[in-house]
């Protein structure tokens, strides 16, 4: 009797044991899962990745860990383990397209954007709102240097609902990139003066075509025209900026007047810009200006001999985040007639968004250049420049002139960039 009941129990204490043991290891696995979203939030990536694929090994169908270990092994630079997993858990959950926009971010992690592109336009003849695998598209056209699908493609994961500060700066990036993009650069403008002298209404122009050989190096030609004083004086200038290196900005200019009346024969600008701080930033410009002699004279005392003016003129850029930079410089002249002059410049650069650029700026001194007569002066400026588009780009620069005993003048510029 004994034995039989025995007999009987066994199976009874090896079912109950089964069972204990089944209730035992599904916690276990959840308790594994979770301890992987610590280690991966602690960016404990190894760590985590083993923890996810053990529960993958207990359960394979499991697709929450299949899609935790697929994002982990695409962070740790494994490509090929990654989209295997991504394309485990499609096995399983065909519908996921979350899934296949996983496979297009890690073909675009390993340099195969234009198979990533295909992936994501797979997914969004699907999903066409799909906010995910517009903003991964936008990247992959950046990556492939089509900066204005990227936009497009930006704007429309916002409309879809994407993360408005993320888009911004993508679309900054974009923005940035369609300029790097183009190499060439053609400005033009006109002004004019009013003056409350006899000079009354005199005028401006120039053209400049600028073009970019690589990250580091720009050059550009200009022609200038001006009327004033009765007489026209035409210039050619030559320039170019350097990036010698990623802290020290160089530039210089020549431009050369044939047949100068009131503008020199000849003059070359130099400047530097030291970049080491991006809160304070020195400059320094050094211009030095050839007079043939002037031809006109309309002022009591005005300067119109041969001889050379030099002007350096120190400054320092100060970085106001948020708000801009200003600028203070001030130059120091050697002039013909043996004199020295100094002007105090100031300039507020503002922070005005992506598309505007505006700025006001004050000159305070005195000046002897010819062909006018010495004299102190004070000039008030304020511009902006403003961004149609990648390409186009639009300014207005308004001046007014004190010069007490000579003359008050009034000043409006416009012009145009175009960039290809």
């Amino acid at each position: 009797m004994k034995t039989t009941t025995n007999l009987v129990q066994k199976p009874r204490l090896s079912w109950a044991l089964a069972l204990l043991l089944l209730a035992c290891a599904l916690p276990a696995s959840a308790a594994d899962y979770q301890q992987g979203l610590r280690l991966k939030a602690d960016n404990k990536l190894e760590a985590a990745a083993s923890e996810f694929e053990g529960v993958v090994g207990q359960n394979p169908r499991d697709t929450k860990a299949l899609e935790q270990l697929a994002v982990i092994q695409g962070w740790l630079g494994r490509h090929d383990a990654s989209i295997a997993t991504w394309q485990r858990l499609l096995v399983i959950e065909p519908q996921r397209e979350d899934a296949r926009v996983g496979i297009a971010r890690i073909q675009y992690w390993s340099g195969k954007s234009v198979l990533a592109l295909q992936t994501l336009d797979d997914v969004l003849t699907r999903q066409p709102q799909s906010a995910e695998a517009l903003s991964l598209k936008g990247d992959v056209l950046l990556a492939l240097q089509q900066p204005g699908a990227a936009s497009a493609a930006y704007e429309r994961a916002q409309q879809s609902g994407a993360d408005v500060a993320d888009i911004q700066k993508k679309l900054a990036r974009a923005s940035a990139a369609a300029v790097a993009a183009t190499r060439w650069r053609l400005d033009t403008g006109v002004g004019i003066d009013e003056f409350s002298n006899q000079r009354g209404s005199e005028y401006n122009g120039f053209t400049q075509l600028g073009y970019q050989i690589s990250s580091t190096l720009s050059v550009y030609g200009r022609y200038e025209i001006a009327r004033q004083f009765g007489s026209n004086d035409a210039t050619g200038f030559a320039g170019g900026y350097w990036l010698a290196a990623p802290e020290l900005l160089l530039f210089g200019e020549i431009g050369y007047t044939p047949d100068a009346d009131f503008r020199p024969d000849s003059q070359v600008l130099l400047g530097a810009e030291l970049l080491v701080d991006k809160h304070v930033q020195p400059l320094l410009t050094y211009r030095f200006s050839r007079y043939g002699g002037s031809t006109v004279n309309l002022q009591p005392g005005a300067l119109s001999g041969r001889g050379n003016v030099k002007t350096i003129t120190p400054g320092v850029r100060l970085v106001l985040p948020g708000a801009g930079n200003l600028e203070l410089r001030f130059g120091i002249s050697d002039n013909i007639d043996g004199s020295t002059t100094k002007v105090s410049q100031a300039r507020i650069n503002f922070d005005a968004g992506e598309r505007w650029a505006p700025y006001v700026a004050y000159f305070d001194g005195d000046e002897a250049l010819p062909p006018q007569a010495p004299a102190a002066f004070k000039v008030y400026v304020a511009g902006a420049v403003y961004q149609l588009s990648s390409a186009w780009s639009v300014r207005a620069d308004v001046a007014y002139e004190e010069r007490p005993g000579f003359y008050n003048r009034k000043s409006l510029a416009l012009g145009v960039s175009y960039r290809f």
